[in-house]
């Protein structure tokens, strides 16, 4: 099939990047073991074969127009696109969620941590620590209890 001239072709919108990736992207949790607290990364992926390649490059263009720092890689028959910062990721699922089918539920689950994530960090520092997926906390002292009440 003979393909399409990039004259003719549409610019890239969050609706189609959501459609694509859904079908060729993913959502890496990670588990981060420089991270004494038990701290995750979470990064979206894609991969393609290097003869489809091209397609990875129009999306880096698209992000990086809209300040997303992307991560390209070539390997000898596969490349692949990453968004690693905790900023592009929120960024990228939030403008694609209303669009997302298939990763739906993922990303919606990876934006709630995020939220939680930041809130706790704004209460307690870096005090705190990621037991089984959930947030924690440690118990605060009386004195510490005192000086919340006052």
């Amino acid at each position: 099939m003979p393909s399409v001239p990039s004259t003719q072709l549409k610019p890239l919108s969050w609706e189609w990047l959501a459609g694509f990736f859904d079908g060729e992207g993913c959502i890496v949790v990670r588990r981060d073991g420089r991270f004494p607290n038990g701290d995750v990364r979470i990064w979206l992926q894609v991969h393609q074969h290097a003869r489809s390649a091209s397609v990875l490059f129009d999306i880096r263009e698209f992000l990086g127009s809209r300040k997303v720092p992307v991560y390209y890689r070539d390997a000898d028959a596969h490349s692949s696109l990453q968004i690693t910062t905790r900023q592009g990721v929120k960024l990228c699922l939030k403008r694609m969620l209303p669009y997302l089918r298939v990763k739906r539920l993922q990303a919606e689950d990876v934006l709630r941590y995020f939220s939680e994530l930041e809130e706790v960090q704004l209460k307690f520092g870096k005090r705190y620590y990621i037991r089984q997926g959930r947030i924690l906390v440690p118990p605060m002292t009386a004195t510490q209890a005192n000086e919340r009440r006052n």
